[in-house]
């Protein structure tokens, strides 16, 4: 949701986490990918999703190497199958 926080949005433990997982992105200029995590689904619901964020770069820093400024988050839900 472009322009609102994650505190905004989501229970303040989760916002943390995903708070989290955005600056490690941001600092290490490096992907987190297929983190397997809760993630409220349209309904508000808790559901397990499969996270990638990546770190987007604007033209600033040096021109060999622009600084990240932004991630972006990629969701995709998945199914648990359960034995019975």
């Amino acid at each position: 949701m472009l322009g609102r926080r994650d505190h905004e949005i989501f229970p303040m433990e989760m916002a943390e986490k995903y708070q989290a997982d955005d600056l490690d992105v941001i600092r290490s200029d490096e992907p987190l990918v297929e983190v397997v995590e809760l993630f409220p689904n349209r309904l508000g619901e808790p559901e397990w999703f499969i996270t990638d964020k990546i770190p987007l770069h604007y033209q600033t820093g040096s021109p060999d190497r622009p600084r990240p400024r932004i991630q972006r988050a990629v969701y995709t839900g998945f199914i648990v199958w359960r034995r019975s």
